[in-house]
C-alpha cells in the first residue's frame, strides 16, 4: 500500500501488508512514522525501487 496519511498505513496494516508513507502528501513524515509505516519515501524517483524492494 503506498499512501499519505496515517489512514493508509493503518489500512494496510488491518490487510496484513506492508506499506510505503510517501513524505510529498498530506500527511507528513512524523504522521506515518507515527501510524508505523514499513517505509518512508522522500522522493517521487525513489519509490519504484522501494516497491521493488518490498517486493523481493
Amino acid at each position: 500500500m503506498i499512501g499519505d496519511r496515517m489512514h493508509d498505513i493503518h489500512a494496510a496494516q488491518r490487510h496484513g501488508i506492508a506499506s510505503i508513507g510517501v513524505a510529498w502528501g498530506y500527511g507528513g513524515v512524523v504522521e506515518l512514522r507515527e501510524a508505523g509505516a514499513t517505509a518512508i519515501c522522500q522522493r517521487p524517483q525513489d519509490l519504484p525501487e522501494m516497491v521493488a524492494a518490498l517486493l523481493a
